[in-house]
């Protein structure tokens, strides 16, 4: 773990910039320097004769092999993507449907919309000189996962974070936090209230030393401990989810929109079904997570 430095920082403070800090820390100080040397669009790339003239002798040995064969195989510093045209080709698959996808909008999805052709679906850009790869999450072979416990899952996308900031953080320039999870109340039984409903009729903290309900997983929590503690980069972590659990009486309960709209009368007599015990009432607990990222500056 970092060392804690405590800066002679004056309050009050405006709870914007504090809130802005969570995320500034982070990148604040960090050069930039990856996003000059590998552009996200490179304006500059040619076609293949004129990457070949420039190449040197091996790149252009390289690319004359390619140019025997046809088309290039795609390679982003000597194909000029702009270049080509649009190929109609009724063999390819569409890569999903938006009758099975769960994450499009209604407003794009033309096919559930009623839309009778299908032709547009099978139009392909074909580059002049190259062609692109195939669309595809696991291209070099790896394995894929169509279910994943969420341990599993949090672990592979937490390392994959790890791995960035160890090999782009310079700990000289930038102190790195992480903020460990936020809990939920579902289930006032573990609180002791056996004729509660949800989060909704409690006012007042849990008392009970060390409480820990099922809002939190422990097994989450030691993930953030297994892969943090393997990093090269010293992390200071926040760790808010232990006294978060006692608060049972912060959520924003039936007192929330959805949707875009304040419950109605009716909703909010059934909080059963819609009362929030996800999300926080402000001010409230994340004013302190704030504190304590602020006393840790």
């Amino acid at each position: 773990m970092m060392k804690s430095y405590r800066g002679k920082l004056h309050l009050p403070m405006l709870a914007g910039v504090v809130c802005a800090l969570a995320f500034l820390v982070l990148l604040y100080n960090e050069r930039i320097s990856f996003l000059s040397s590998t552009s996200f669009m490179r304006f500059n790339t040619c076609a293949a004769r004129r990457a070949a003239r420039d190449a040197t002798d091996g790149r252009r040995a390289k690319i004359d092999a390619m140019e025997e064969e046809g088309k290039l195989e795609y390679d982003v510093d000597i194909c000029d993507i702009t270049e080509g045209r649009w190929v109609y080709n009724r063999s390819i698959k569409p890569l999903y449907s938006d009758r099975s996808c769960p994450y499009l909008d209604r407003q794009v999805s033309c096919v559930k919309n009623g839309r009778p052709d299908s032709d547009y679906r099978y139009w392909q850009w074909q580059p002049d000189e190259c062609s692109l790869p195939r669309w595809g999450s696991f291209a070099n072979g790896e394995e894929g996962y169509e279910e994943l416990d969420a341990p599993v899952a949090y672990r592979i996308g937490l390392k994959t974070w790890a791995n960035w900031v160890d090999s782009t953080i310079d700990p000289n320039k930038t102190r790195v936090f992480f903020t460990t999870m936020s809990p939920t109340h579902m289930r006032p039984v573990e609180w002791n209230n056996k004729d509660g409903i949800k989060c909704s009729n409690e006012t007042r903290p849990v008392k009970k030393r060390g409480h820990w309900g099922s809002g939190s997983d422990k097994r989450i929590m030691k993930v953030v401990g297994d892969v943090i503690g393997k990093m090269k980069v010293p992390i200071t972590v926040l760790n808010v989810t232990q006294l978060s659990e006692y608060r049972v009486d912060a959520h924003t309960k039936v007192y929330t929109e959805t949707g875009g709209k304040l419950l109605t009368d009716e909703q909010k007599a059934d909080p059963l079904h819609h009362a929030d015990c996800i999300h926080w009432c402000l001010p409230g607990v994340p004013d302190t997570w704030n504190q304590i990222f602020l006393a840790h500056l």
